[in-house]
């Protein structure tokens, strides 16, 4: 049960920062706002997830999905930009 909570407050946090990330970074261009928070979720992310031991093994197949997941950040950011 412990899991419905974390994801009920990720999901609420993650809408919460989308808006704040639209308010916040109005005055820049919807790519300079992927490259900031890509950075940051990247920064956060691997090395959580290096100590919780996972392992990357690089196939084509992850390319494909890492591109696909990144057009999709990409124009998301370009629906709320309009």
């Amino acid at each position: 049960m412990n899991w419905l909570a974390f994801s009920l407050i990720t999901v609420t946090l993650w809408g919460v920062g989308q808006v704040l990330i639209k308010k916040g970074l109005s005055n820049i261009s919807s790519f300079w706002s992927i490259v900031v928070s890509g950075t940051i979720n990247a920064l956060v992310l691997i090395p959580f997830s290096l100590l919780s031991g996972a392992e990357f093994t690089i196939t084509p197949l992850f390319f494909f999905v890492i591109f696909t997941i990144a057009f999709l950040n990409m124009l998301f950011f370009y629906a709320i930009e309009k």
